[in-house]
């Protein structure tokens, strides 16, 4: 929590060389019945996360990146006080959910730009800083 594992700034480029990285494993690692990310899926999460980048410039948490084997992409940040889940469907639709853990509370944004990504990540990083 509010430990920067990126560099800054100018990251945009580390960010897709490890976001790379990820997608090649989850695309080996696809049982025979799941699909792999799609391509569409896959640039979605790269404009997220490249957005990131730039509009956090002091760095952000890199997410943990998975799929559910339907062509999907899941970006989740978790805490103890909130997270941030991203998921990104086959055809490259984004939506965003943020969580209070303790509060309770929820939001839902069914298709969200990359600045309320952004935004969603400061709230994260706010509320998971120590007071």
């Amino acid at each position: 929590m509010g430990v920067r594992s990126l560099p800054a700034p100018g990251s945009a480029g580390l960010v897709l060389e490890r976001l790379h990285r990820r997608f090649a494993r989850l695309s080996r690692d696809v049982d025979e019945d799941e699909v792999p990310p799609t391509r569409a899926a896959q640039s979605a999460c790269e404009g997220v996360l490249a957005s990131l980048s730039m509009r956090l410039p002091a760095g952000f948490p890199f997410p943990h990146v998975s799929t559910a084997g339907q062509g999907d992409l899941f970006c989740e940040w978790r805490g103890e006080r909130a997270t941030v889940l991203v998921f990104i469907s086959s055809s490259g639709t984004v939506a965003l959910h943020r969580i209070g853990t303790r509060s309770g509370q929820r939001q839902a944004t069914p298709s969200a730009t990359p600045d309320e990504v952004a935004e969603a990540i400061e709230w994260f990083e706010a509320s998971n800083t120590p007071r």
